[in-house]
């Protein structure tokens, strides 16, 4: 991606197919809730995932850029916090 000086930001992107409605059962605002996914991400260990993830995209970038540095080129977008 790119931030607002068209600097490259690399950041992980993982995207889920989780369904959390019970089988047989008419979804609901509810089975989405802020609380009902944290749950689920909770526990599917997504934030080990996601850790593991950013892990190795800062291993192969460290390799790959000479000029590599956290703070300018990964860029940390949360989308949805487990503190629930």
């Amino acid at each position: 991606m790119r931030d607002a000086d068209g600097a490259a930001r690399f950041v992980v992107i993982d995207y889920k197919t989780n369904q959390l409605t019970p089988w047989g059962a008419a979804a609901s605002e509810r089975d989405y809730d802020r609380s009902s996914m944290a749950s689920a991400m909770r526990e599917h260990d997504y934030p080990l995932q996601a850790l593991l993830y950013s892990v190795a995209l800062h291993r192969y970038l460290r390799w790959r850029l000479a000029d590599y540095e956290p703070s300018v080129h990964l860029a940390v977008r949360p989308i949805c916090s487990c503190a629930a």
